[in-house]
Protein backbone atom coordinates (compact mmCIF):
# COMPACT_ATOMS: atom_id res chain seq x y z
CA UNK A 1 0.00 0.00 0.00
CA UNK A 2 0.88 3.58 -0.63
CA UNK A 3 -0.24 6.90 -0.60
CA UNK A 4 0.81 10.62 -2.04
CA UNK A 5 -0.31 13.41 0.65
CA UNK A 6 -0.96 16.34 -0.70
CA UNK A 7 -0.96 20.00 0.66
CA UNK A 8 -2.33 23.67 -1.03
CA UNK A 9 0.88 25.49 -2.02
CA UNK A 10 0.94 29.06 -2.61
CA UNK A 11 3.37 31.23 -4.29
CA UNK A 12 4.01 34.65 -4.87
CA UNK A 13 5.89 36.89 -7.87
CA UNK A 14 7.25 39.67 -5.63
CA UNK A 15 7.92 39.96 -2.12
CA UNK A 16 8.42 43.50 -1.65
CA UNK A 17 7.17 46.71 -3.09
CA UNK A 18 8.12 50.23 -2.58
CA UNK A 19 6.34 53.28 -3.87
CA UNK A 20 9.54 55.71 -3.38
CA UNK A 21 8.16 58.83 -2.45
CA UNK A 22 4.38 59.54 -3.89
CA UNK A 23 2.97 63.25 -3.65
CA UNK A 24 -0.64 63.24 -0.89
CA UNK A 25 -3.67 62.42 -2.66
CA UNK A 26 -2.33 60.72 -5.40
CA UNK A 27 -2.56 56.87 -5.61
CA UNK A 28 -0.28 54.39 -7.60
CA UNK A 29 -0.53 50.60 -7.56
CA UNK A 30 1.26 47.36 -8.06
CA UNK A 31 0.25 43.98 -8.76
CA UNK A 32 1.81 41.11 -8.27
CA UNK A 33 0.46 37.34 -8.98
CA UNK A 34 -0.64 34.73 -6.35
CA UNK A 35 -0.49 31.61 -7.91
CA UNK A 36 -1.23 27.97 -6.09
CA UNK A 37 1.15 25.77 -7.02
CA UNK A 38 0.03 22.40 -5.64
CA UNK A 39 -2.15 19.70 -7.17
CA UNK A 40 -5.44 20.62 -5.41
CA UNK A 41 -7.70 23.60 -4.59
CA UNK A 42 -7.09 26.05 -1.79
CA UNK A 43 -9.18 29.01 0.13
CA UNK A 44 -6.20 31.57 1.19
CA UNK A 45 -6.70 34.98 3.10
CA UNK A 46 -4.37 38.40 2.73
CA UNK A 47 -4.22 40.14 5.77
CA UNK A 48 -2.07 42.84 7.70
CA UNK A 49 0.46 41.29 9.93
CA UNK A 50 1.78 44.42 12.08
CA UNK A 51 -1.60 46.63 12.12
CA UNK A 52 -2.33 49.06 14.43
CA UNK A 53 -5.14 50.70 12.49
CA UNK A 54 -3.60 54.31 12.38
CA UNK A 55 -2.21 53.77 8.92
CA UNK A 56 -4.72 52.84 6.19
CA UNK A 57 -2.48 54.38 3.23
CA UNK A 58 -1.62 50.98 1.67
CA UNK A 59 -4.48 48.44 0.68
CA UNK A 60 -4.96 45.50 -0.92
CA UNK A 61 -7.78 44.76 -3.08
CA UNK A 62 -8.81 41.59 -1.88
CA UNK A 63 -8.11 39.69 0.82
CA UNK A 64 -9.57 36.04 0.47
CA UNK A 65 -10.63 33.68 -2.19
CA UNK A 66 -10.26 30.55 -3.81
CA UNK A 67 -7.45 29.10 -6.05
CA UNK A 68 -7.94 25.85 -8.32
CA UNK A 69 -4.94 23.97 -8.81
CA UNK A 70 -2.07 25.91 -10.88
CA UNK A 71 -4.61 28.84 -11.34
CA UNK A 72 -2.80 32.89 -11.04
CA UNK A 73 -4.90 35.39 -9.17
CA UNK A 74 -4.17 38.87 -9.78
CA UNK A 75 -4.07 41.31 -6.63
CA UNK A 76 -3.79 45.05 -6.84
CA UNK A 77 -1.68 46.80 -3.78
CA UNK A 78 -2.58 50.57 -3.99
CA UNK A 79 -0.91 53.23 -2.02
CA UNK A 80 -2.91 56.57 -1.42
CA UNK A 81 -0.83 58.53 1.12
CA UNK A 82 -2.90 61.80 2.89
CA UNK A 83 -0.50 63.17 5.51
CA UNK A 84 2.64 64.88 4.25
CA UNK A 85 5.74 63.14 5.97
CA UNK A 86 4.80 60.27 6.97
CA UNK A 87 6.56 56.80 5.79
CA UNK A 88 4.52 54.06 5.55
CA UNK A 89 5.50 50.48 6.09
CA UNK A 90 2.86 46.96 6.04
CA UNK A 91 3.60 43.66 6.07
CA UNK A 92 1.24 40.84 4.75
CA UNK A 93 0.65 37.31 4.73
CA UNK A 94 -0.89 35.60 2.72
CA UNK A 95 -2.11 31.90 4.33
CA UNK A 96 -3.54 28.93 2.08
CA UNK A 97 -5.66 26.88 4.68
CA UNK A 98 -4.11 23.54 5.45
CA UNK A 99 -1.13 24.67 3.32
CA UNK A 100 1.87 27.52 3.79
CA UNK A 101 1.69 31.44 4.45
CA UNK A 102 3.78 33.99 2.35
CA UNK A 103 4.34 37.48 3.56
CA UNK A 104 5.37 40.25 1.48
CA UNK A 105 6.34 43.99 2.47
CA UNK A 106 4.97 47.47 1.47
CA UNK A 107 6.38 50.48 1.75
CA UNK A 108 6.00 54.39 0.78
CA UNK A 109 6.44 57.89 1.76
CA UNK A 110 4.27 60.77 1.39
CA UNK A 111 5.19 64.14 0.37
CA UNK A 112 3.67 67.46 0.54
CA UNK A 113 3.45 69.84 -1.82
CA UNK A 114 6.38 72.78 -2.41
CA UNK A 115 5.50 75.97 -2.46
CA UNK A 116 7.64 79.43 -2.80
CA UNK A 117 7.13 82.97 -3.32
CA UNK A 118 9.09 84.23 -6.08
CA UNK A 119 9.71 88.15 -4.26
CA UNK A 120 9.80 89.02 -0.66
CA UNK A 121 7.25 91.56 -0.98
CA UNK A 122 4.33 92.94 -3.05
CA UNK A 123 4.28 96.53 -3.87
CA UNK A 124 0.03 97.16 -4.95
CA UNK A 125 1.06 100.73 -5.76
CA UNK A 126 -1.26 103.15 -4.85
CA UNK A 127 -4.76 101.99 -4.24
Amino acid sequence: MSAIGKYPFVTIDNPAFDFENLLIGKTASQVFNLQNSSLVPTRYTIERVNDDGKDNAIQVDHTSGELQPGQIMKVTVTYTPSLAGVKSYCLFKVSAFGGNEIEFSCRGEADGYSVELSSKTVHFGEV
